[in-house]
């Protein structure tokens, strides 16, 4: 009996479909754990902003892994990571970071987050306000400004104070472009200001807009009634009449989303780019004698009384 059984053909395909069944059943369950989709993370620099960013983009990724690249390892993890295929995405914060991932794995998919394009093949997502869109609230809050000063230190800002020069002339305003080539040159600057701006547009410039110089940029404004555009919530609390600033958080739940995209192909859901918000100090309104109507007002993200 026991002989007939083992010659029965029908016992031995069924032996073979169960066999192959599990070999199936084992290569599934092997799959993603081979090439389950996964997030790099790397930032150079800690800052508050770059760790709110941080924070998004954790709360975008959801349940996808999350590889932290330490700065102490990344040149090793990096070329290794460019070597790993379609199911791995990379996201840099900040400038530094960008610009090693660019050297080092030039071929991985990454987003760029708060940087200006450092790799051809990146998505930048810069931590610049458009200016498009600054240059439509400097129109909505300051109507009567024509003269737009610019503080900059050409060997920091050359390039953008000629974009953002000619974003103004496009807006049918006047740039007053001032070098200020060292933190001594400061004084003179303003003097020539006195008398030739409506309005001071700050830009990202570590020789001019410092905690040094701060009190002094703000004495100005209020002195000489020119309303100061700054950089930031922080510099609105101090004086500055408003800012536009991104919320990082936001900005990183927006990095994060494009990171998920390029890992499910272009047919997944578009991402929404954050709007920037808009900070106002009320009480430096008031020194300029500006008044806005509540539909304007409304349209403000927070106010300094």
């Amino acid at each position: 009996m026991a002989a007939a059984h083992r010659q029965d053909p029908g016992h031995g395909r069924l032996r073979q479909r169960t066999t192959a069944l599990a070999l199936t059943i084992a290569a599934t369950l092997a799959a993603p754990a081979l090439a389950a989709p996964r997030v790099l993370l790397y930032t150079a620099d800690d800052t508050p902003q770059l760790r709110a960013a941080q924070a998004g983009v954790r709360e975008a990724l959801g349940t996808t892994p999350i590889e932290d690249v330490r700065p102490g390892d990344a040149g090793a993890r990096l070329k290794a990571a460019a070597r790993e295929g379609p199911h791995v995405a990379m996201i840099t914060l900040g400038p530094r970071a960008a610009a090693r991932a660019a050297r080092e794995a030039p071929s991985l998919a990454t987003v760029e987050c708060m940087s200006a394009p450092a790799s051809p093949g990146a998505q930048a997502v810069p931590a610049a306000i458009p200016l498009e869109q600054q240059l439509a609230w400097l129109r909505r809050l300051l109507p009567d400004a024509r003269y737009i000063g610019i503080l900059y230190d050409p060997a920091q800002n050359a390039e953008a104070v000629d974009a953002l020069a000619a974003a103004l002339r496009r807006a049918d305003l006047n740039p007053v472009l001032v070098p200020v080539a060292a933190p001594a040159m400061l004084p003179a600057a303003l003097a020539h200001l006195s008398r030739s701006a409506d309005a001071l547009l700050a830009v990202p410039d570590t020789t001019v807009y410092t905690r040094e110089t701060e009190k002094a940029l703000l004495l100005f404004s209020f002195r000489y009634k020119l309303p100061l555009i700054g950089l930031s919530e922080t510099w609105v609390r101090a004086g500055a009449l408003y800012a536009l600033d991104w919320d990082y958080r936001e900005l990183g739940v927006f990095c994060g989303q494009l990171a998920l995209r390029q890992l499910s192909g272009v047919h997944a859901a578009a991402a929404t780019p954050p709007r920037p918000h808009v900070y106002v100090n009320q009480r430096s309104a008031r020194r300029f004698h500006l008044h806005w109507d509540d539909s304007m007002r409304q349209s403000f993200d927070r106010v300094a009384e």
